[in-house]
Formats: structure tokens, C-alpha cells, sequence
């Protein structure tokens, strides 16, 4: 991302140039710690002709620069005077500004002007004046040190609340429009990869054939997936999988085995050892660096014979816990975000919702999902992605949404 930056040099540049640079790169600094922003994603102040090559044509590079910036900022501090008493900005700042008004919008655009040189609001050209005034310091020639000091630290500020609206939109639509590179699911199933009747394989070092082989029933499931928006590690699969220690299969399960195979590595829950078939997995895919897993303890019997009522307090604190450990792993890899996850169940057409009440609802949808895209996934988006889940689960039971996490801990007993 650029911030296009016109300048002038008419003023002292202790007093403008130097000045509204220093303060610029210090609040661009704060913003991209505030929004997060990797080193690859964090903007660039730029300016004139900077970074290019050659006996380029001036004007027509810095209109293009403009076009392409996220944010335009322009000192506008007068610098001359007619023969009135008119004060007069810059005109190279004033055809840059024009241009920038007429290209990227007046919500793009931020004015700088310093106080010393006389700056008056009714002095601005007309088709200015209605509107928000620029940011101003005070630095007069000969100033103190102190107070150089304390109109950069109002400055910065004042930059950094700005900059932070415009550059926090523009970070959002970027997010929102990240390519991600999932791995197909199965046609007509949201929740798994693989196709009815194959099986889970992996490296086994404790099989006497050094492989296991499962069996997955199909039916209803609640399923996650996470995939972030770019994986560059290059390290292979069993060192992954060493660094995953706090990674599991989507739960409940009784007892796990993991291992190695073709796609990168997978982790398998069962309900006990002699058993070979499945009740939860999670998958890493070493192409995309996505995690994906799914559970199929979705039901259980209600108090009504014959009905299965949906398991949603085990299925909650499986997808939160599942959830927070995804984000934990990606966190100590090389996955660049933004991270989309995507959460829900299929199959569950038959299911009942129960409460307390002794209330049941069958469900009016047969399947349900929502996803979110974040650059950051700390506690609060988690717990926000959670709510919206629950809600849209409660959605296909016909049930009312709650309206906040205290009040979800609250009826899930967390």
C-alpha cells in the first residue's frame, strides 16, 4: 500500500518538509502495529519520483502515483500572498490535490498545513472551504527544541487517527478480496475431502505393516476448516507435524493416532482401540498449508424416544477449542494472512434442538455454515466468529439468536 505524499519547498524544510515527513513515517509506523499488518503488507510513504527509473516524465508519473495510492496527503501551508493579502498554497500542491479529488475521491484525501505562515481557513480556495480543514502544527521559525518536540508528538497523532481510518478501510477490502486456495471438498458435501467409501491412511511406526488405514462412515458432521491466505514454508511434513503438538483431530474422540501421508499430515480420533473406524480427523495440507477437520458426534438421543436431539454444547467447545489451536499453529508457521476459517455441519436434516423447557424444534435446514476472513484472529474475533456460529446453527432449528458470548457461555455451561 502507498501513501502518496505532495510536498513543497517554498517553506524551510526543518518547518514543513523534513517536519511532515518525520511525523508521517512515525504514524505510519503506528498504524501498521495497530492494524497488524506484516512487513510485506505495512504502507510506504512515497512521493515525486521516488523509486523510479530514469528520464521519466514527471508529471504524468505523479498523477499515476496518486491513482494508485491508498491515501493522498498534501501540505497546503501557505507560501505566498497577492497583492490583496490573499495567502496562496503551493500551485504544484494544488494541481497534485486537484488531480488526487478527481481520481481517488475526497474520503482519500488528508491536508497538513503549518500555523506559523499565516495559515486562514477563508484564505483556501473555494471548492475547499466547505469542507474538513486540514491538520494543523505550529512551528514558527526559531522554535525550541521542546517545542519541535511537542507539535511533532500533536502531529503524529493527528496523522495517525486518520491514516488509520482510510488505511484500516483499505486493509479491509483487500482482506475481504484475498484469493484463497482451498482444497476441493467433495461435490455436494461442504464438510469433508474425501470421496464415499475411501479411507484415512498414514505412517504408523507402532503397525507392523508401518502404516494404519481407517474406515469414516458417512452421516451427519460438524467440520472447520482454516486455510491462511499464503503458506511459504518449506520445511517438510514430519517436521510440521513435530511443531503441531498442541494440534488434535476435531473432537470428541477417546483415543487419537496421527501420522504422515500423502497430503502433508493427519490426526484421527476413534472411541477405542479395536475399532478402525473414525469419529473425527483433521487434515494438513502441505501444498496450501489448510487445516481441515470435521467430527461426526453431532446427535445423541433426547428425552423423546426416536428423536436424536443436536449435541451443540460439545460441538461448541470442540470448534472454540479447535479454533484457538488452529490459530496457535498458524501463528508458529510460516502461514501469511489474512486466515479464512470456515465452520458448520451437514446431515443433521433429522435432529432435534432440546432445551430445558423439554422443547424440541427439528430442524427446518439440513446443513449450515458460515466463514470469516480476518488478518487477525486474537481472542475477541474468535469469541465473535463463535457467536455468529452458534447463531446461525440456532437459525436452522428456527430458534431465537442470543445476543452476546457472556450470554453463550452462559447456556453452554463454559
Amino acid at each position: 500500500m502507498k501513501v502518496f505524499w505532495s510536498w513543497q519547498s517554498d517553506t524551510p524544510a526543518k518547518l514543513n518538509k523534513d517536519f511532515v515527513k518525520a511525523a508521517l513515517n512515525d504514524a505510519l509506523a503506528a498504524v501498521s502495529d495497530e492494524l497488524d499488518l506484516s512487513e510485506a503488507d505495512r504502507p510506504e510513504l512515497d512521493h515525486d519520483t521516488k523509486g523510479e527509473a530514469g528520464l521519466v516524465e514527471i508529471v504524468a508519473t505523479i498523477f499515476r502515483k496518486i491513482e494508485e495510492a491508498q491515501v493522498f496527503v498534501a501540505d497546503i501551508t501557505f507560501v505566498g500572498k497577492t497583492a490583496s493579502g490573499k495567502h496562496l498554497p503551493n500551485p504544484n500542491v494544488m494541481i497534485e490535490l486537484g488531480h488526487a479529488l478527481t481520481s481517488r475521491g475526497a474520503e482519500r484525501i488528508i491536508l497538513v498545513a503549518n500555523e506559523a505562515f499565516e495559515y486562514r481557513p477563508e484564505d483556501l480556495p473555494f471548492d475547499l472551504r466547505h469542507r474538513r480543514g486540514p491538520i494543523t502544527y505550529n512551528l514558527p521559525d526559531g522554535a525550541t527544541r521542546e517545542q519541535r518536540k511537542i507539535e511533532l508528538a500533536k502531529l503524529t497523532r493527528a496523522l495517525t487517527d486518520a491514516l488509520r481510518l482510510n488505511l484500516g478501510a483499505a486493509v479491509q477490502q483487500r482482506t475481504a478480496a484475498t484469493p484463497f486456495n482451498l482444497h476441493p471438498a467433495r461435490p455436494g458435501d461442504r464438510s469433508t475431502w474425501l470421496e464415499p467409501g475411501a479411507r484415512i491412511r498414514h505412517q504408523d511406526e507402532m503397525s507392523p505393516t508401518g502404516e494404519s488405514e481407517w474406515v469414516i462412515e458417512d452421516g451427519a458432521r460438524y467440520y472447520m476448516r482454516l486455510v491462511p491466505a499464503e503458506w511459504t514454508s518449506s520445511e517438510s511434513s514430519t517436521v510440521i507435524l513435530r511443531r503441531a503438538q498442541e494440534m488434535f483431530a476435531l473432537g470428541p474422540w477417546r483415543n487419537g493416532n496421527y501420522g504422515v501421508n500423502k497430503e502433508g499430515f493427519v490426526q484421527v480420533g476413534i472411541l477405542n482401540h479395536e475399532e478402525r473406524t473414525l469419529i473425527g480427523v483433521s487434515q494438513w495440507f502441505k501444498r496450501t498449508g489448510e487445516i481441515w477437520g470435521f467430527n461426526g458426534a453431532v446427535a445423541g438421543p433426547s428425552t423423546r424416544p426416536g428423536r436424536n436431539g443436536i449435541s451443540r454444547a460439545t460441538m461448541m467447545y470442540e470448534w472454540a477449542k479447535y479454533l484457538k489451536r488452529c490459530i496457535s499453529f498458524f501463528e508458529h508457521c510460516e502461514a501469511r494472512p489474512p486466515i479464512r476459517v470456515e465452520a458448520g455441519v451437514v446431515g443433521v436434516g433429522d435432529t432435534y434442538w432440546t432445551d430445558s423447557s423439554c422443547e424440541q424444534k427439528k430442524a427446518i435446514e439440513s446443513e449450515m455454515y458460515i466463514e470469516h476472513v480476518s488478518r487477525s484472529w486474537d481472542t475477541n474475533t474468535q469469541h465473535d466468529f463463535l457467536l455468529r456460529l452458534y447463531n446461525r446453527l440456532r437459525d436452522a432449528y428456527g430458534v431465537d439468536p442470543i445476543s452476546s458470548v457472556e450470554e453463550l457461555a452462559k447456556e453452554l455451561g463454559w
